[in-house]
């Protein structure tokens, strides 16, 4: 059932004495009514930005309740002219006697019970305004958060690289992937929202992260802020991103069957433990990004600006008017970070693809120029076909199934088709052998098949095919012979049939070489690559994309393939440009693609499995970390054997449901 997912949370604060005066002196009093070292009260709201909007692919869905349950908390205030030059004062604990729930659980759900607490008065100067920031389930989560009272700045503080985003173990948090901590919960901080509309038109304006604090929501005693209805409100959002693989398949090729979901894992993932880059403390996002649009007529209006959110959300008393904002900058945005080898990547060879469900990784998102495989975080799924027997496939023919003897006599088929001038040369050459034998009363034809020179034979020529060792990192046959045998072997009068086709066999081909030997020698054929698929076991690797097809379409010249700076050069002129119904992009790569794939903070990426096309790589698909091409060459949507398009869904948490077909 689709909960509100908005509670109060009343001041917060710490270390500063009850007064037994509740009330501030009024000539001292600054524009908030608070004079400095002073007690005062604040009134604070937290909420999840999850209401409904008009986004042609948004959907909403609470997701798990360990993944709303509060265990600990921490509120932080600044004060600044602005959010750009604010500087920390205070950082205060949420007591963990709080129960966020009226039903007195730890779980949000609408409404948390009252907290109230007493906060020293900051000194403000002229025109400087206060402003809040939470985090969630901090504890057994962040460490290493710097900061210096007084002295660090916003935007030095949002920037602080964070190493756990909640996961259930140490060596998940390293892995950076795996299942949640239900014991700590999953990081929750300010999300950054816009101040202006977006979607149908560009946003103009600002990106805000920091709430800043109403004077209606500051009271002079705790009495008025345990009956307070003004509240200011803090939009919060997940660290963590969610991804979860849903499996119904029916195979849709000439061997067509049920197909099973073994397992899967995540390849490319940020990852924080002890040697990981983490990720930003606050999610970034610049305000550039608001003019970028996508121009091709299939995305729908109210996305056509893609990066802020047409409709705001619902507002409450104290709550300010914004807009959800839909990408952010991690900790390896660029092309120069991703350069170091900052994602994480198991040997493929190890991973033991064995999740189920959901797991929750840190953000990856890139630059326009790194959308590249190396970079993009994927699914790597493992598949039983063929009702778990072992099957194989035949040079780029991916989608026909073959058993062992099916594929060899496939191959020996087309080897007699494709050597026809040979074979008949051969021919020809044992006919007139045979012819010489039976004028010889002493040839093995005649002396021991019992042939005269009057009988007539007849034989066809049939195909050996043999395979080569297998090549176990590959699981492909990288050699095979393709050879000839006597077959339909026919005597018209004395000869003895299976006497005499041992007698061709012996018959002297040529110098030093025996019919036999010549039939044994392979075919002069072009081989084709025969892949085995043990047990029925195939992998495939879906990159998961951000925006996608919906909001960044992809068209272009085949070229674009090898290098899209054909079509979206950094100059941002292409010869492409003009081509109708090629390439639709306004002046730039960031402009069209930016953020078309990759995986952002607090959205859930479902994966939808429906249908398979084709068969997929014999053995797991090799990520290890090396990207195909450099920043501005290949992209993502080069197609290739294993690609795989997607449509999604985008449901916050933010979930994104994409839509699957395996080939």
């Amino acid at each position: 059932m689709k909960k509100q997912i908005l509670f109060g949370l009343l001041a917060a604060g710490m270390l500063a004495a009850c007064s037994s005066d509740d009330s501030l002196s009024e000539n001292q009093a600054n524009e908030y009514d608070m004079v400095a070292g002073q007690p005062a009260y604040l009134s604070l709201g937290i909420a999840m930005p999850n209401d409904p909007q008009t986004r042609a692919n948004d959907d909403f869905d609470d997701g798990a309740e360990d993944e709303y349950k509060v265990h600990s908390g921490m509120l932080y205030l600044f004060k600044g002219s602005s959010e750009a030059d604010a500087v920390i004062f205070g950082a205060y604990e949420i007591p963990t006697s709080i129960t966020f729930g009226l039903d007195g659980s730890d779980q949000i759900t609408s409404t948390s019970s009252q907290y109230v607490q007493e906060i020293s008065s900051p000194d403000l100067a002229s025109g400087q305004k206060l402003f809040a920031y939470v985090m969630l389930n901090n504890k057994g989560n962040v460490t290493g958060l710097t900061y210096t009272l007084g002295t660090t700045t916003w935007a030095d503080f949002s920037k602080e690289a964070l190493t756990a985003i909640g996961l259930a173990s140490a060596a998940a948090e390293e892995a950076g992937q795996g299942a949640m901590s239900t014991t700590n919960g999953l990081v929750m901080t300010n999300a950054p929202l816009s101040t202006e509309a977006g979607g149908t038109a560009a946003s103009t304006g600002d990106i805000k992260t920091l709430a800043e604090i109403d004077k209606s929501s500051i009271y002079k005693s705790k009495k008025e802020a345990e009956d307070a209805t003004n509240q200011t409100c803090i939009y919060v959002e997940r660290a963590a991103v969610k991804v979860q693989v849903n499996f119904t398949s029916t195979v849709k090729s000439p061997n067509a069957t049920a197909a099973t979901l073994e397992g899967w894992e995540l390849g490319n993932v940020n990852y924080g433990g002890t040697s990981g880059t983490g990720y930003y403390n606050v999610r970034q996002v610049e305000t550039a990004w608001s003019a970028y649009n996508n121009q091709f007529s299939s995305v729908p209006s109210t996305t056509k600006y893609r990066f802020v959110c047409a409709n705001a959300l619902t507002s409450a008393t104290g709550h300010a008017v914004r807009f959800r904002t839909y990408f952010g900058k991690d900790v390896n945005y660029t092309s120069a970070a991703l350069a170091t080898k900052a994602l994480k990547n198991t040997k493929t060879t190890a991973y033991p693809y064995a999740k189920n469900g959901v797991a929750y990784t840190y953000e990856n998102t890139f630059d326009e120029n790194s959308q590249l495989y190396g970079n993009t975080t994927f699914v790597g799924l493992k598949v039983k076909l063929n009702g778990g027997a072992d099957f194989y496939t035949i040079g780029a023919d991916n989608e026909t199934m073959y058993s062992e003897s099916d594929a060899k006599t496939s191959i020996g088929n087309s080897a007699l088709a494709d050597a026809t001038t040979e074979i008949s040369t051969i021919k020809s050459t044992i006919e007139s052998k045979i012819a010489a034998a039976l004028s010889n009363p002493s040839s093995e034809l005649c002396a021991t098949a019992g042939c005269a020179s009057s009988d007539n034979i007849s034989f066809k020529l049939a195909a050996v095919v043999n395979w080569g060792t297998l090549n176990t990192t590959t699981n492909e046959y990288d050699a095979y012979t393709v050879s000839l045998k006597l077959s339909d072997v026919t005597v018209t009068g004395t000869g003895t049939p299976a006497l005499v086709e041992t007698a061709i066999g012996n018959l002297e081909y040529a110098t030093s070489t025996k019919v036999s030997d010549k039939l044994a020698t392979a075919l002069t054929i072009t081989r084709k690559t025969v892949k085995f698929y043990d047990d029925g076991v195939t992998y495939y690797a879906v990159r998961i994309a951000h925006f996608g097809d919906v909001e960044t379409p992809w068209s272009a010249p085949s070229s674009a393939y090898d290098n899209y700076d054909l079509i979206y050069p950094t100059s941002g002129t292409s010869s492409h440009k003009a081509v109708a119904d090629q390439v639709k992009y306004g002046d730039s790569r960031a402009n069209a693609w930016l953020g078309r794939w990759g995986i952002v903070r607090n959205n859930w990426y479902d994966i939808e499995v429906n249908s398979i096309s084709a068969v997929g790589s014999a053995v797991p698909v090799d990520f290890s970390g090396t990207a195909t091409g450099t920043p501005g060459g290949t992209p993502d949507d080069n197609p290739e054997v294993f690609y795989i398009s997607a449509h999604i869904h985008i449901l916050p948490w933010v979930k994104r449901v994409q839509n699957q077909v395996l080939k």
